[in-house]
Protein backbone atom coordinates (compact mmCIF):
# COMPACT_ATOMS: atom_id res chain seq x y z
CA UNK A 1 0.00 0.00 0.00
CA UNK A 2 2.82 2.38 0.79
CA UNK A 3 4.30 1.65 -2.08
CA UNK A 4 1.23 2.31 -4.43
CA UNK A 5 0.99 5.68 -2.76
CA UNK A 6 4.71 6.49 -3.60
CA UNK A 7 3.94 5.81 -7.16
CA UNK A 8 1.09 7.52 -6.95
CA UNK A 9 2.75 10.69 -5.34
CA UNK A 10 5.86 10.58 -7.84
CA UNK A 11 3.07 10.14 -11.03
CA UNK A 12 1.24 13.69 -9.93
CA UNK A 13 4.62 15.60 -9.41
CA UNK A 14 6.04 14.88 -12.66
CA UNK A 15 2.74 15.01 -14.63
CA UNK A 16 2.83 18.41 -13.27
CA UNK A 17 5.90 19.14 -13.89
CA UNK A 18 5.74 17.66 -17.88
CA UNK A 19 2.61 20.13 -18.27
CA UNK A 20 5.32 23.07 -17.36
CA UNK A 21 7.91 21.73 -19.33
CA UNK A 22 5.80 21.34 -22.24
CA UNK A 23 5.66 25.79 -22.39
CA UNK A 24 8.89 26.07 -21.78
CA UNK A 25 10.67 23.57 -23.75
CA UNK A 26 13.04 21.94 -22.30
CA UNK A 27 15.50 19.64 -23.46
CA UNK A 28 16.34 16.99 -21.16
CA UNK A 29 16.73 12.88 -22.09
CA UNK A 30 18.14 9.37 -20.35
CA UNK A 31 19.27 6.39 -22.45
CA UNK A 32 18.55 3.75 -20.50
CA UNK A 33 20.57 0.46 -20.57
CA UNK A 34 21.43 -2.97 -18.58
CA UNK A 35 24.68 -2.21 -19.28
CA UNK A 36 27.89 0.48 -20.21
CA UNK A 37 30.63 -1.15 -20.64
CA UNK A 38 31.57 -2.44 -24.24
CA UNK A 39 29.98 -3.47 -27.66
CA UNK A 40 28.05 -2.28 -30.33
CA UNK A 41 24.77 -1.25 -28.61
CA UNK A 42 26.75 0.50 -26.24
CA UNK A 43 28.34 2.39 -29.25
CA UNK A 44 24.95 3.20 -30.26
CA UNK A 45 23.75 5.15 -27.15
CA UNK A 46 27.20 6.49 -26.53
CA UNK A 47 26.77 8.30 -29.95
CA UNK A 48 22.80 8.70 -29.27
CA UNK A 49 24.18 10.61 -26.07
CA UNK A 50 26.85 12.72 -27.67
CA UNK A 51 24.80 13.68 -30.07
CA UNK A 52 22.30 15.08 -28.05
CA UNK A 53 24.55 16.87 -25.95
CA UNK A 54 25.54 18.47 -29.20
CA UNK A 55 22.60 19.66 -30.06
CA UNK A 56 21.61 21.33 -26.76
CA UNK A 57 20.18 18.62 -24.92
CA UNK A 58 20.93 17.67 -21.27
CA UNK A 59 21.29 13.67 -21.73
CA UNK A 60 22.05 11.17 -19.51
CA UNK A 61 23.01 7.31 -19.21
CA UNK A 62 20.41 5.58 -16.88
CA UNK A 63 22.27 1.84 -16.26
CA UNK A 64 20.63 -0.88 -14.46
CA UNK A 65 23.75 -2.59 -13.71
CA UNK A 66 27.28 -1.80 -11.87
CA UNK A 67 28.50 -3.35 -15.35
CA UNK A 68 30.20 -0.19 -17.12
CA UNK A 69 33.69 0.29 -18.51
CA UNK A 70 35.44 1.25 -21.36
CA UNK A 71 32.00 3.18 -23.28
CA UNK A 72 31.54 4.86 -20.08
CA UNK A 73 35.28 6.51 -20.12
CA UNK A 74 33.90 8.50 -23.35
CA UNK A 75 31.27 10.55 -21.64
CA UNK A 76 31.71 14.14 -21.59
CA UNK A 77 30.83 14.10 -17.95
CA UNK A 78 31.37 10.98 -15.92
CA UNK A 79 28.02 12.37 -13.36
CA UNK A 80 26.22 12.13 -16.27
CA UNK A 81 25.89 8.58 -15.54
CA UNK A 82 23.87 6.92 -13.06
CA UNK A 83 23.09 3.00 -11.53
CA UNK A 84 19.89 2.87 -10.48
CA UNK A 85 20.51 -1.04 -9.28
CA UNK A 86 17.30 -1.74 -9.93
CA UNK A 87 15.72 0.12 -7.35
CA UNK A 88 12.76 2.01 -8.44
CA UNK A 89 12.92 4.89 -5.85
CA UNK A 90 16.60 6.19 -7.04
CA UNK A 91 15.38 5.41 -10.40
CA UNK A 92 12.73 8.20 -9.66
CA UNK A 93 14.61 10.25 -7.85
CA UNK A 94 17.30 10.86 -10.39
CA UNK A 95 14.83 11.68 -12.81
CA UNK A 96 12.99 14.00 -11.21
CA UNK A 97 16.41 15.91 -9.86
CA UNK A 98 17.62 15.95 -13.65
CA UNK A 99 14.33 17.14 -15.08
CA UNK A 100 14.28 14.63 -16.98
CA UNK A 101 11.18 14.31 -19.34
CA UNK A 102 12.33 11.79 -22.17
CA UNK A 103 13.31 8.03 -21.64
CA UNK A 104 14.95 6.32 -24.40
CA UNK A 105 14.74 2.37 -23.60
CA UNK A 106 17.77 0.30 -25.38
CA UNK A 107 16.77 -3.39 -24.60
CA UNK A 108 16.21 -2.63 -21.19
CA UNK A 109 12.30 -2.55 -19.99
CA UNK A 110 12.72 -1.14 -16.47
CA UNK A 111 9.67 0.72 -15.31
CA UNK A 112 8.72 1.11 -18.87
CA UNK A 113 5.13 0.98 -18.75
CA UNK A 114 5.33 2.97 -15.57
CA UNK A 115 7.06 5.54 -16.63
CA UNK A 116 4.41 6.07 -19.56
CA UNK A 117 1.53 6.19 -16.58
CA UNK A 118 3.75 9.33 -14.80
CA UNK A 119 4.17 11.18 -18.12
CA UNK A 120 7.48 10.42 -19.39
CA UNK A 121 7.77 10.55 -23.58
CA UNK A 122 9.03 6.99 -23.80
CA UNK A 123 10.98 5.76 -27.04
CA UNK A 124 12.31 1.77 -26.99
CA UNK A 125 14.94 1.59 -29.75
CA UNK A 126 14.65 -2.64 -30.96
CA UNK A 127 18.26 -3.36 -31.55
CA UNK A 128 17.78 -7.01 -33.14
CA UNK A 129 15.71 -9.47 -33.81
CA UNK A 130 14.74 -11.57 -30.42
CA UNK A 131 14.99 -16.04 -32.27
CA UNK A 132 15.64 -17.07 -28.69
CA UNK A 133 12.54 -16.03 -27.29
CA UNK A 134 9.38 -18.11 -27.84
CA UNK A 135 6.33 -17.31 -29.34
CA UNK A 136 4.79 -16.60 -25.46
CA UNK A 137 7.96 -14.72 -24.04
CA UNK A 138 7.83 -12.32 -27.73
CA UNK A 139 4.03 -11.69 -27.33
CA UNK A 140 4.55 -10.79 -23.52
CA UNK A 141 7.48 -8.74 -24.07
CA UNK A 142 5.28 -6.93 -26.94
CA UNK A 143 2.44 -6.32 -24.97
CA UNK A 144 5.33 -4.28 -22.08
CA UNK A 145 6.17 -2.42 -25.07
CA UNK A 146 2.86 -1.12 -26.12
CA UNK A 147 3.44 1.84 -23.35
CA UNK A 148 5.79 3.32 -25.71
CA UNK A 149 4.69 6.49 -27.57
CA UNK A 150 7.82 5.04 -30.25
CA UNK A 151 8.82 1.58 -30.82
CA UNK A 152 12.40 2.53 -33.09
CA UNK A 153 13.59 -0.46 -34.59
CA UNK A 154 17.45 0.00 -36.51
CA UNK A 155 16.71 -2.28 -39.62
CA UNK A 156 13.56 -2.82 -41.86
CA UNK A 157 14.38 -6.21 -41.33
CA UNK A 158 13.90 -5.83 -37.90
CA UNK A 159 10.68 -4.55 -38.19
CA UNK A 160 9.39 -6.63 -40.36
CA UNK A 161 10.87 -9.57 -38.40
CA UNK A 162 9.05 -8.16 -34.79
CA UNK A 163 5.85 -7.77 -36.62
CA UNK A 164 5.58 -11.14 -38.15
CA UNK A 165 6.37 -12.93 -35.20
CA UNK A 166 4.32 -10.86 -32.43
CA UNK A 167 1.29 -9.47 -34.85
CA UNK A 168 2.01 -5.92 -32.95
CA UNK A 169 -0.14 -2.76 -34.95
CA UNK A 170 2.41 -0.41 -36.95
CA UNK A 171 0.95 2.67 -35.73
CA UNK A 172 3.22 3.05 -33.47
CA UNK A 173 6.92 2.06 -35.72
CA UNK A 174 9.16 4.35 -36.74
CA UNK A 175 12.51 2.61 -37.95
CA UNK A 176 15.65 4.45 -38.07
CA UNK A 177 18.84 3.09 -38.71
CA UNK A 178 21.77 3.60 -36.63
CA UNK A 179 24.65 5.75 -37.32
CA UNK A 180 28.71 6.00 -37.69
CA UNK A 181 30.85 8.41 -36.21
CA UNK A 182 32.07 9.15 -39.96
CA UNK A 183 34.69 11.33 -38.10
CA UNK A 184 36.63 9.04 -36.69
CA UNK A 185 36.82 6.69 -39.55
CA UNK A 186 38.63 9.52 -41.39
CA UNK A 187 41.08 9.28 -38.64
CA UNK A 188 45.01 8.67 -39.74
CA UNK A 189 46.70 9.05 -37.04
CA UNK A 190 49.42 6.71 -35.12
CA UNK A 191 50.53 3.26 -36.98
CA UNK A 192 48.36 1.23 -38.16
CA UNK A 193 48.56 -1.84 -36.10
CA UNK A 194 48.32 -4.33 -39.17
CA UNK A 195 49.25 -3.83 -43.06
CA UNK A 196 49.01 -6.15 -46.09
CA UNK A 197 52.99 -6.33 -45.93
CA UNK A 198 53.25 -7.71 -41.67
CA UNK A 199 50.41 -10.02 -42.80
CA UNK A 200 52.62 -11.37 -45.63
CA UNK A 201 50.07 -10.99 -48.17
CA UNK A 202 51.05 -10.48 -51.86
CA UNK A 203 50.19 -7.82 -53.87
CA UNK A 204 47.78 -9.50 -56.55
CA UNK A 205 46.12 -11.14 -53.53
CA UNK A 206 42.42 -10.48 -52.48
CA UNK A 207 42.08 -9.85 -48.81
CA UNK A 208 37.91 -10.14 -47.56
CA UNK A 209 38.05 -9.26 -43.82
CA UNK A 210 34.84 -10.38 -41.39
CA UNK A 211 35.06 -7.65 -38.34
CA UNK A 212 32.77 -9.69 -35.87
CA UNK A 213 33.54 -10.50 -32.65
CA UNK A 214 33.17 -14.53 -32.04
CA UNK A 215 30.14 -15.61 -31.64
CA UNK A 216 27.86 -18.40 -33.17
CA UNK A 217 24.91 -15.75 -34.83
CA UNK A 218 28.56 -14.35 -36.75
CA UNK A 219 28.82 -17.40 -38.32
CA UNK A 220 32.90 -17.41 -38.68
CA UNK A 221 32.84 -21.14 -38.77
CA UNK A 222 30.50 -21.14 -41.98
CA UNK A 223 33.32 -18.97 -43.65
CA UNK A 224 35.60 -21.47 -43.19
CA UNK A 225 33.64 -23.44 -45.29
CA UNK A 226 33.22 -20.98 -48.26
CA UNK A 227 37.39 -20.96 -48.09
CA UNK A 228 37.87 -24.89 -48.16
CA UNK A 229 35.50 -24.53 -51.50
CA UNK A 230 37.46 -21.64 -53.07
CA UNK A 231 40.99 -22.98 -52.46
CA UNK A 232 41.72 -24.88 -55.86
CA UNK A 233 40.74 -21.78 -58.44
CA UNK A 234 41.00 -18.69 -56.16
CA UNK A 235 43.82 -19.27 -54.32
CA UNK A 236 44.24 -15.71 -54.00
CA UNK A 237 41.35 -14.42 -51.97
CA UNK A 238 42.58 -14.48 -47.62
CA UNK A 239 40.07 -14.14 -45.48
CA UNK A 240 40.58 -12.26 -42.31
CA UNK A 241 38.51 -12.55 -39.13
CA UNK A 242 39.13 -9.52 -36.80
CA UNK A 243 37.07 -9.38 -33.42
CA UNK A 244 37.41 -9.96 -29.86
CA UNK A 245 36.86 -13.87 -28.32
CA UNK A 246 33.59 -13.02 -27.56
CA UNK A 247 32.29 -16.44 -26.79
CA UNK A 248 35.08 -18.45 -25.47
CA UNK A 249 33.17 -21.94 -26.35
CA UNK A 250 32.25 -20.51 -29.81
CA UNK A 251 35.57 -19.53 -30.30
CA UNK A 252 37.57 -22.98 -29.52
CA UNK A 253 35.08 -24.51 -31.53
CA UNK A 254 36.04 -22.75 -34.51
CA UNK A 255 39.82 -22.92 -33.62
CA UNK A 256 39.35 -26.63 -33.67
CA UNK A 257 37.65 -26.79 -37.01
CA UNK A 258 40.45 -24.50 -38.58
CA UNK A 259 42.98 -26.63 -37.04
CA UNK A 260 42.37 -29.17 -39.40
CA UNK A 261 41.17 -26.94 -42.91
CA UNK A 262 42.78 -27.36 -45.91
CA UNK A 263 42.11 -23.59 -46.11
CA UNK A 264 44.14 -22.57 -42.81
CA UNK A 265 46.63 -21.07 -44.54
CA UNK A 266 43.96 -18.88 -45.71
CA UNK A 267 42.47 -17.72 -42.49
CA UNK A 268 44.13 -15.40 -40.38
CA UNK A 269 42.67 -14.07 -36.71
CA UNK A 270 43.59 -10.47 -36.42
CA UNK A 271 42.77 -9.71 -32.30
CA UNK A 272 40.23 -6.58 -32.41
CA UNK A 273 42.46 -3.43 -32.22
CA UNK A 274 41.84 0.41 -31.39
CA UNK A 275 38.58 1.66 -33.41
CA UNK A 276 40.39 4.82 -33.96
CA UNK A 277 42.45 2.71 -36.53
CA UNK A 278 39.25 1.19 -38.61
CA UNK A 279 39.16 3.65 -41.40
CA UNK A 280 42.45 2.83 -42.53
CA UNK A 281 42.91 -0.84 -41.74
CA UNK A 282 39.75 -0.87 -44.56
CA UNK A 283 41.16 1.32 -46.87
CA UNK A 284 44.56 0.22 -46.78
CA UNK A 285 44.28 -3.86 -45.85
CA UNK A 286 41.11 -4.77 -47.12
CA UNK A 287 39.61 -5.15 -50.58
CA UNK A 288 36.47 -7.03 -49.51
CA UNK A 289 34.13 -6.98 -46.66
CA UNK A 290 31.94 -9.71 -45.81
CA UNK A 291 29.26 -10.56 -42.90
CA UNK A 292 27.85 -13.76 -43.33
CA UNK A 293 25.70 -13.24 -40.46
CA UNK A 294 23.15 -15.39 -39.18
CA UNK A 295 20.78 -12.53 -37.59
CA UNK A 296 21.64 -9.01 -36.90
CA UNK A 297 20.12 -5.62 -36.08
CA UNK A 298 22.11 -2.79 -37.78
CA UNK A 299 25.57 -3.57 -38.17
CA UNK A 300 27.60 -0.76 -37.95
CA UNK A 301 30.44 -2.46 -39.49
CA UNK A 302 28.91 -2.54 -42.75
CA UNK A 303 28.02 1.35 -42.62
CA UNK A 304 31.72 1.45 -41.98
CA UNK A 305 32.56 -0.62 -44.61
CA UNK A 306 30.41 1.49 -46.72
CA UNK A 307 31.66 4.96 -45.88
CA UNK A 308 35.49 3.40 -46.78
CA UNK A 309 34.14 2.33 -50.01
CA UNK A 310 34.45 -0.95 -49.74
CA UNK A 311 32.89 -3.41 -51.78
CA UNK A 312 30.03 -5.88 -49.35
CA UNK A 313 28.91 -9.49 -49.45
CA UNK A 314 25.91 -10.13 -46.92
CA UNK A 315 23.21 -11.98 -46.03
CA UNK A 316 19.78 -10.87 -46.12
CA UNK A 317 19.67 -9.95 -42.60
CA UNK A 318 20.04 -6.77 -40.70
CA UNK A 319 20.33 -3.29 -42.75
CA UNK A 320 21.39 -5.38 -45.46
CA UNK A 321 18.44 -4.94 -47.65
CA UNK A 322 18.28 -0.96 -46.51
CA UNK A 323 21.20 -0.22 -48.02
CA UNK A 324 21.48 -3.09 -50.93
CA UNK A 325 20.07 -0.81 -53.84
CA UNK A 326 22.61 1.76 -52.96
CA UNK A 327 25.47 -0.35 -51.99
CA UNK A 328 28.36 -1.76 -54.04
CA UNK A 329 27.03 -5.24 -52.37
CA UNK A 330 25.88 -9.06 -52.93
CA UNK A 331 23.24 -9.96 -51.22
CA UNK A 332 22.76 -13.87 -50.23
CA UNK A 333 19.96 -15.55 -48.76
CA UNK A 334 20.41 -16.23 -44.94
CA UNK A 335 21.89 -20.00 -43.82
CA UNK A 336 18.02 -21.03 -42.94
CA UNK A 337 14.70 -21.02 -44.76
CA UNK A 338 12.65 -18.49 -42.60
CA UNK A 339 13.95 -16.38 -40.11
CA UNK A 340 10.69 -16.08 -38.27
CA UNK A 341 10.84 -19.72 -37.82
CA UNK A 342 14.12 -19.37 -36.28
CA UNK A 343 15.30 -21.41 -32.88
CA UNK A 344 18.37 -20.38 -30.35
CA UNK A 345 18.85 -24.40 -30.93
CA UNK A 346 18.74 -23.63 -34.69
CA UNK A 347 21.24 -21.09 -34.42
CA UNK A 348 23.49 -23.64 -32.12
CA UNK A 349 23.39 -25.87 -34.62
CA UNK A 350 23.71 -24.11 -37.61
CA UNK A 351 26.67 -21.87 -36.31
CA UNK A 352 29.03 -25.04 -35.65
CA UNK A 353 28.24 -26.45 -39.34
CA UNK A 354 31.27 -25.59 -42.26
CA UNK A 355 28.01 -25.72 -45.16
CA UNK A 356 24.76 -24.55 -44.96
CA UNK A 357 21.74 -23.83 -47.67
CA UNK A 358 23.45 -20.81 -48.43
CA UNK A 359 27.21 -21.42 -48.82
CA UNK A 360 27.40 -22.08 -52.49
CA UNK A 361 25.67 -18.96 -52.92
CA UNK A 362 28.25 -17.10 -50.88
CA UNK A 363 30.99 -18.86 -52.68
CA UNK A 364 29.69 -17.64 -56.27
CA UNK A 365 29.60 -14.11 -54.44
CA UNK A 366 32.95 -14.42 -53.62
CA UNK A 367 34.20 -15.49 -57.08
CA UNK A 368 31.62 -12.79 -59.08
CA UNK A 369 32.84 -9.88 -56.58
CA UNK A 370 36.59 -10.96 -57.35
CA UNK A 371 36.54 -11.57 -60.88
CA UNK A 372 34.69 -7.79 -61.09
CA UNK A 373 36.71 -6.34 -58.55
CA UNK A 374 37.57 -2.80 -60.18
CA UNK A 375 33.58 -2.38 -61.62
CA UNK A 376 32.78 -3.25 -57.29
CA UNK A 377 35.60 -0.99 -56.47
CA UNK A 378 34.13 2.47 -58.85
CA UNK A 379 30.77 1.86 -57.54
CA UNK A 380 31.89 1.73 -53.89
CA UNK A 381 33.51 5.15 -54.22
CA UNK A 382 30.65 6.48 -55.77
CA UNK A 383 28.57 5.16 -52.65
CA UNK A 384 31.07 6.58 -50.41
CA UNK A 385 30.37 10.02 -51.42
CA UNK A 386 26.60 9.93 -50.34
CA UNK A 387 27.24 8.10 -47.11
CA UNK A 388 26.13 10.98 -44.89
CA UNK A 389 23.05 9.46 -44.47
CA UNK A 390 24.58 7.26 -42.47
CA UNK A 391 25.90 9.57 -40.07
CA UNK A 392 25.85 9.69 -36.24
CA UNK A 393 24.42 13.27 -37.06
CA UNK A 394 21.79 12.18 -39.42
CA UNK A 395 20.64 9.54 -37.07
CA UNK A 396 20.40 11.69 -33.84
CA UNK A 397 18.76 14.38 -35.90
CA UNK A 398 16.04 11.37 -36.67
CA UNK A 399 15.56 10.83 -33.25
CA UNK A 400 15.52 14.62 -31.81
CA UNK A 401 12.44 15.46 -34.55
CA UNK A 402 10.56 12.41 -33.36
CA UNK A 403 10.50 13.49 -30.36
CA UNK A 404 9.70 17.41 -30.84
CA UNK A 405 6.95 15.35 -33.36
CA UNK A 406 5.83 13.81 -29.92
CA UNK A 407 5.68 16.91 -28.02
CA UNK A 408 3.74 18.43 -30.42
CA UNK A 409 1.17 15.72 -31.08
CA UNK A 410 0.69 15.84 -26.46
CA UNK A 411 0.17 19.87 -26.66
Amino acid sequence: MVHTLFKIYWMFRFRFRFFLHQKQGHKNVALVVNSFDKGGLEQVVLNLYLGYKKNGWNAYILSQSRNIGQMAEKLLDLRDIYIFDEKEDEFIRFCWEKSIDTLHYHYNTYMLMGARKMGFKVIYTMHNVYTWMSLPEIRAYSYKLTAAHKIVPVSSFVEQYYLTRTQAPRNNIHTILNGVDFHELDSKSGILPVTRQSLGFKKSDVIVAEIASFHHVKHQIGLIGVMEALQKDYPEIKLLLVGNKGDINYYKEFEHILKSSSAKNSIKIIPYFDHKYMGRFLREVVDIFTLPTLQEGCSNAVLEALYCAKPMILTDVGNAGDIKDVAACIVVPPAYPNIVDLTQEDVLNIAGCKRNLNTDALVKAFIDMTENLDEYNKKAQTVAQNASVYSTEHMVEQYIELIQKMNRKER
